[in-house]
This record gives C-alpha cells, structure tokens and sequence, in this order.
C-alpha cells in the first residue's frame, strides 16, 4: 500500500522540487509567502472537487455485475476497495450479508498492491461490491466526495491497465504539478513502515535532517515526544508535513544505541543536482542527481565546467533512488558525456500503427574523463535510460543494485467519462540505444552491491499487472558507436574485491586504480599527463 500510494502522489504531481537550495537570502516568513503565491494557495481536493467526480463515475467502472465478470476485472475491483481503510477501519460487505471489518493497520502492513490483493485472494473475500462503495460514498462529504472517486478509480486503473495509468483533474498539471516541483515543508528523507515501526529509508544531500545527522536504517521512536511505533502511515506523514511544525526532535534507535536528533524546518527549497568533492584527497568530484526536473542538465554543465571539477580526477554520478522524470533532460545530460549524434533512447508505441522514433544527443561533450555511475532498486524511468545508455556506450562502469524495471511512458487524454478529468495512459516504451526494454528487466550494474532479497523492491514484485516488456531482437550498437572499455578489467576486479559493500567506495577505489593506470601507462611511453 505504502509504494501504491506514493507512486498515485507522484503521478499526481505532488511538489516535488526544483530551485536550488541554500538560496538563504529569504527569511522564512518572506519565503513562505512567496512560495504560496506561486502555489496559488489552491490544493489538489480543490481542483478534484472542481470536476464534479461523483459516484456516478465510480459505479460506471466498479460494479458486481462487472466485477464479477472475470477474473482481472475482480482484481481491480478489489485493488479499488483496498485503498479505504481510512484512518481508522471501514466494513466491506460480503455478498453473503456479512461485513468484514479492515482496519487501517492491517493494510498499512501490506507494503505493495501485490501483497494486499493476495491478502484479499487467500481470505476468500467475495466482496458485494455495489454494497461497499455505497457505504463509502454514504460517509463522504461534499468537499471529499471527487478525491474520494478518483482514489477508487486510480486504484481500479492500476490494476486494470497497468500501475502507472492513472487520471488527473485537467488543470492541475499545467496550473500547479508542472510549475511546482518540492515543497519548502520536506525536512529531507523518505521512511518506510515495517510491521509497524517506521525507519528512516533515504536521505535528501545539504536537507535538514542531512545536517542534523539522521542516517538510513534509523528506527524513528517518536516524534516530537510523540510515540509512532503502530501508527498508521498517513498519521507519520501528517506529523512531517504539519506546517506550523518548525522544531523537530526525533528519538531514533541506531546500533542498538537511543540517541536524539534535533533541527529546525528550515523552509529551502532544494536543488535536485547537489555537488561534493569525494576521496581522502577531494580529488574525485560527486554529483547526486535526486530527479529529472526542468533545468538539471544545466545545472549539471554549470558543474562540469567549473574550475573545481576540472581539477578533480574523476567524476562519480550518483542516480540511486532517483525516479525519473524527464526524459529530455536525460536526453540532454547523455550529450554532456557522449557528445552529439548518439542515440539516448527509442520510444515505441504499443499501437504498432504508430511510428517509432529514436532520440539523438544534441550538444556538445563537456566531460571526457573516468568516470562511474552509482545506481540502485529505486533508479527507475529516465534513470534507466541514462546510466542505461552510458554502460552500452561503454562509457561508464555502473555500480550498485538492478534498477527499478519502469520503462513505459504515458500521456494525457481527456477522459470519456469526464471532460474535465485527464486520462494520463501509458502510451508506449522507452528503449535504451540498443533497443533493449528496461521495462521490469532493469539495468544491471557492472560491479553489484549484495543486498537482502527482501529489499529488493522493483516494479516486477510490487504491482499486479505491470506490462510486459517488449523482447524483439534489434541488432545491437556498431562497434564504431562505442567509447573505449570504461574501465581496465583489473580495475574493475579489485574494486569487486574492496571488502566494502558501500556502492560509494567501489566507486572511488575503480576510479584510483584507473587514474593509477593511466598514470603507469603515461610513464611507460612517455607521457607527461594524463589524458
């Protein structure tokens, strides 16, 4: 439920960020205020609540006659209803006259659409489903009543289609979601929730809770004096987001020791491209790249021409837990490291009546020097595409984790059943240059980070219909195309042979060795520098 739910809120455009951060000149009242007015202080119920969704709409789609009718549309069916535990418990009705009482503990311990339909599958539920969306509408409100529809539809969507098709009121994106990109109130991590505790999973670089010292893997006791053990997920995230909440202290279990985290919510706006000098000598340049929004490539060749990388040795690209975006900016930071006139990507449409198309790079090369690219079971979508795109060319050596396995991409209609609604379907495929699919394949590294299985969380053990991945054979990259092997062989042995099992330090010590033997080879025939 947990990565259902964050995937509907991303796909609803939910302030996700892009100016960059440590623009500190504002102060917090100023910032807040401005950042309001571009937000247009209207919220997503409200544009919801502007489409008039009803349970009209609902009962057009979620019905016993057609939820009963096979074996895909039951599915959905109970993928919709599954959405509504509420924050508290609600009843299904069973088609025998009984209820089923769920409570919304017991669906915020099912962490994926997967494990929450097969909850439904072995408990036998025969679902009177007319009964129990009536039921849910009978306690809705005026102002809840849209949300409330298009919550029960996306989850219908996800099932019926695939994960990623879902609607969206037809204003919101232009007005708000594609304007919008992070919000002021992220204190800077995500968390996940275990059989009911909640861990610290992902740290945001130069965020609030990055200063103050959160780490990943922290069990998060309380907040605020506030006990969250058992709390259900949407109460933990109102805590973050409560915006009148400025002081924040965390009492969190680390190696076995209880230790307290205080800072302040600093209200920055952060960037999605941070830069660091890495290694015991600042001698390698790090840049984490959190999201392909508008504007990152430029930022990335502000980076690359400035007079600090170019003294550096080496260049790692940081793109875990990094869920796409963009897939011109990708397109555009391929060219920074490839140059111009190669292939970033194909697109194919699943109408096969519809051309395909191939994406070619289109500047310059800024960067010609070693470099890794560090990547993980959260790197989806253009993500893949990239890191993707620089191991076929041979340009980069990637490290970590098989990637996430999101490689379709879906486009707005208007919906048939509401003109003011946006039907965002998948449409097609994204393709690496070589015309192999990352659709639930990935892209494996070529030095892996082991990792517990039951981590492993990617497209293909998440969702219940995710498409297939088109396996055509196409032939593969003319040897002309390529760059030279990224890295020596015996470069990349010993950095599978470093005994540490951060993805971070594989990639400094592949670098120090290449950087060694280029020097060695230098040397040997008579060079004075280091190409």
């Amino acid at each position: 439920m947990e990565i259902l739910k964050s995937l509907i809120v991303v796909a609803m455009g939910f302030l996700v960020g892009l100016v960059l951060a440590g623009a500190g000149g504002l102060s917090a009242e100023a910032f807040l205020s401005q950042f309001k007015q571009n937000e247009n202080t209207k919220k997503i119920e409200v544009y919801w609540q502007e489409t008039g969704l009803s349970y009209s709409d609902v009962e057009a789609l979620i019905s016993n006659m057609k939820c009963h009718s096979s074996k895909l549309y039951e599915r959905a069916c109970l993928n919709a209803v599954s959405q509504f535990p509420g924050e508290k418990s609600f009843e299904l009705i069973l088609s025998e006259g009984a209820t089923k009482v769920l409570s919304a503990s017991l669906l915020d311990n099912l962490n994926s659409e997967k494990e929450t339909l097969a909850y439904f599958t072995k408990n036998h539920l025969n679902i009177d489903f007319d009964k129990t969306i009536r039921k849910i509408f009978d306690n809705a409100t005026n102002e809840t009543t849209a949300q409330l529809a298009s919550s029960l539809i996306n989850g219908f969507l996800s099932v019926y289609y695939d994960p990623h098709t879902y609607i969206l009121p037809g204003t919101y994106y232009d007005q708000v979601s594609s304007k919008i990109e992070r919000s002021p109130y992220f204190v800077g991590f995500s968390y996940l929730r275990k059989k009911g505790e909640f861990f610290v999973d992902n740290i945001s670089i130069n965020s609030d809770a990055d200063r103050a010292g959160l780490l990943p893997g922290d069990k998060i006791l309380t907040i605020n004096s506030q006990p969250v053990t058992n709390t259900a997920y949407a109460d933990f995230s109102r805590k973050l987001k409560d915006q009148s909440i400025r002081k924040f202290s965390f009492k969190i279990e680390r190696s076995h020791q209880h230790l307290e985290i205080r800072f302040d919510r600093s209200y920055r706006l952060l960037s999605h491209v941070q830069f660091n000098l890495v290694g015991a000598q600042k001698e390698f340049a790090l840049i984490t790249l959190s999201k392909f929004s508008r504007g990152v490539c430029d930022e990335v060749r502000a980076y690359l021409g400035s007079q600090e990388l170019k003294a550096t040795k080496g260049l790692v690209l940081d793109l875990r837990n990094n869920p796409g975006g963009q897939l011109d900016e990708a397109a555009c930071l391929a060219s920074l490291f490839l140059g111009a006139h190669k292939k970033a990507y194909y697109v194919e449409y699943v109408r096969t009546s519809q051309p395909n198309e191939v994406v070619l790079t289109d500047g310059d090369q800024i960067y010609n020097g070693p470099m890794t690219v560090l990547i993980n079971h959260r790197s989806a979508s253009a993500a893949e595409t990239l890191s993707g795109a620089l191991q076929e060319y041979k340009r980069a050596a990637l490290i970590g984790r098989r990637t996430f396995g999101k490689g379709t991409f879906q486009e707005p209609e208007e919906w048939i059943l509401n003109p003011k609604v946006s039907l965002y379907k998948t449409q097609g495929y994204y393709l690496l240059p070589s015309r192999k699919s990352t659709q639930l394949l990935g892209v494996t590294p070529d030095i892996q980070i082991p990792t517990p299985k039951e981590t492993e969380r990617r497209e293909e053990n998440l969702f219940s219909n995710p498409l297939k991945p088109r396996l055509q054979k196409y032939p593969t990259l003319r040897t002309a195309e390529l760059f030279e092997k990224p890295m020596t062989n015996d470069c990349i042995a010993n950095a599978q042979a470093n005994p540490s099992s951060e993805a971070l330090q594989k990639a400094l010590s592949l670098l120090n060795c290449e950087v060694m033997s280029k020097s060695k080879m230098a040397l040997s025939t008579g060079e004075t520098r280091i190409q």
